[in-house]
């Protein structure tokens, strides 16, 4: 795990002194040059799968095709299909979201779900810790704890509703 960090940080580190913005915690690029098909996915835009194993969203349907290339040859397409409800929509949104450096916008998700992050999740816990910020317009990860956002996205999802 050390030496992972220290990679990763090495990475940062050049990749920023050439100009590169490091936008999305996996991501960067020069200004201007955000991957827009990432970011649909960041943004919880839908999307179609085609081929073997591919995946989609569409219509609040997440599914994903067979890996089998005989199902797939037979016009067998299908391996597992999800009606998403609203609930983990808005759960989709957040983590998917928080994933990027400028966070959820907390108007951009009201006026999707008509209530705001804080009116379904519970993260005081996360804020008091500095392990999220909020300001009047946004919800964030600080860069300082990208390294351990997989561990927050986890808790943020644990405490939904302020039920552990």
């Amino acid at each position: 795990e050390e030496l992972d960090y220290k990679m990763y940080s090495m990475i940062h580190a050049i990749l920023s002194k050439n100009n590169y913005l490091h936008y999305e915690v996996s991501n960067y690029c020069l200004e201007g040059y955000q991957s827009r098909h990432n970011m649909n996915y960041w943004m919880n835009g839908t999307y179609y799968g085609f081929g073997l194993g591919s995946s989609g969203y569409v219509r609040n349907i997440r599914y994903q095709n067979t890996r089998s290339l005989s199902k797939y040859l037979e016009g067998s397409y299908l391996y597992s299909e999800e009606l998403v409800n609203t609930n983990i929509r808005m759960s989709y949104e957040m983590i998917l979201g928080l994933r990027l450096k400028d966070g959820v916008n907390k108007e951009d998700f009201y006026s999707k779900y008509c209530c705001y992050p804080s009116d379904v999740f519970y993260y005081d816990d996360l804020i008091t810790n500095r392990f999220l910020y909020e300001d009047e317009s946004k919800i964030y990860i600080p860069y300082d704890k990208w390294y351990v956002m997989d561990n927050i996205l986890l808790r943020f999802l644990e405490v939904k509703n302020g039920k552990e």
